[in-house]
């Protein structure tokens, strides 16, 4: 059997259809996030929240605006437990990765890295660490969207329940 023009068209639309079916297929497996519950809990400043993976506290809140930008500094003792697979990544320990702020129909804008109180940005083991340790989140935001909110700006932080993603806590503390 000798190989045509009318195999190789054949072999075209075969490849075609799995490579579609592939992408589909991808499609479906990325978008399904929004079908999983996420069950939203608010806590205080100064509150401990206890996860299974993470425990935390946000000790300090401070915004000042420059400009058209809406600056907003958090400050947070936290010891992570164990990864907590943050930005649906299995075994992530960056909680950065999970954090954002959340301006009601405004811009919602994740963290710079995680810093030490002085300024200097954790290494990626300090990250990993067991240990206790303060660390700085630096959002910045539109002023105008933060302006015209009609609800109070929240921190938010999203935390799967377990490494199948079958379901989130988003842990949320109005900003006022």
């Amino acid at each position: 059997m000798t190989w045509t023009k009318k195999h190789s068209g054949l072999l075209a639309v075969v490849l075609l259809f799995v490579f579609a079916g592939l992408a589909i297929r991808q499609y479906q497996t990325v978008n399904v996030v929004g079908n999983r519950p996420i069950r939203e809990q608010f806590f205080a400043k100064n509150q401990l929240v206890k996860n299974e993976s993470v425990n935390f506290s946000i000790t300090n809140v401070k915004t000042k605006t420059v400009g058209n930008v809406r600056h907003v500094t958090v400050t947070m003792n936290l010891q992570q437990l164990k990864p907590s697979h943050y930005g649906n990544m299995k075994g992530n320990r960056n909680i950065t990765h999970g954090m954002w702020l959340n301006v009601p129909y405004g811009f919602s804008n994740m963290s710079t890295p995680m810093q030490h109180p002085d300024g200097h940005v954790f290494s990626k083991l300090e990250v990993n660490s067991p240990q206790k340790k303060t660390a700085v989140f630096n959002f910045t935001t539109r002023a105008d969207d933060y302006k015209l909110r009609n609800e109070p700006a929240r921190l938010s932080i999203l935390i799967p329940d377990n490494d199948r993603f079958t379901g989130f806590t988003k842990y949320s503390m109005l900003l006022g």
